[in-house]
């Protein structure tokens, strides 16, 4: 059982709150209570329609169903990620679709991760705080905050990574690949390396993601996607 102090305590480590879109108030509601009791704030909506009237950059995670009414998740979640002001926030995809290409299909829209239906709430709290962590990285002090690899900027401070001076809609998984190619010029990551640099604490992975991020990565940043190479048995680098 939570005591008060570990619920604030918990609550300032998401600093921020959750928002759940799913059509199924139950679900909703499922969800919302137990992430409440970790300590999240959490709001509940029942359709992407409904979703767009929030402030959504008041929000550090969107838990989204897929399969809702006249919007369903990957529309909603394609405009979350072309508005400059919501495009850092993670998605978690929630869906009962669970072959191959929808999960893939989910990743390409953008989405942080991809959780199928039925889910065990233990999972679903494992997914939020790993998301989370991965998303409240601190920038330690008296460290290098810029990289630069051609026209790319990184700024590790505010976390933006600009080509020709125009910031570029990442999402969090993608802005941590781009920055650990940028980091290290020139050498190559397996898919493993990767993995435990971007999902370190994962539940869930399947290979193909990687795969999904790095070519959504390349048709991001334009013309610098013929330097990302990816060379059989040895992995992605970026390669002068």
């Amino acid at each position: 059982m939570l005591t008060d102090g570990n619920k604030n305590s918990l609550a300032s480590h998401a600093a921020g709150k959750i928002l759940v879109i799913d059509d199924e108030q139950l679900i909703c509601e499922l969800i919302q209570y137990n992430l409440e009791n970790e300590g999240y704030r959490v709001d509940i909506c029942q359709s992407a329609e409904e979703a767009l009237k929030y402030n959504l950059a008041d929000y550090r995670l969107l838990i989204v169903d897929v399969m809702m009414g006249e919007m369903n998740g990957i529309k909603f979640a394609h405009i979350v990620k072309q508005n400059p002001d919501t495009a850092h926030i993670p998605i978690i995809f929630c869906s009962a679709k669970d072959n191959e290409d929808d999960i893939v299909n989910g990743l390409n829209s953008g989405a942080d991760d991809y959780i199928l239906k039925p889910f065990s709430l233990r999972e679903m709290i494992a997914r939020v705080r790993s998301v989370l962590r991965r998303n409240s990285v601190e920038i330690p002090k008296a460290v290098c905050t810029h990289l630069e690899f051609k026209g790319l900027h990184a700024d590790l401070a505010s976390q933006v990574i600009t080509n020709a001076g125009v910031p570029l809609t990442l999402t969090r998984t993608e802005y941590q690949i781009l920055v650990l190619f940028m980091k290290h010029v020139n050498r190559l990551f397996n898919r493993a390396e990767i993995f435990e640099h971007v999902w370190p604490e994962q539940v869930v992975v399947s290979e193909r993601t990687v795969d999904v991020n790095i070519s959504r990565i390349r048709k991001k940043i334009g013309e610098y996607a013929k330097y990302i190479v990816n060379r059989s048995g040895f992995g992605y680098g970026l390669m002068e």
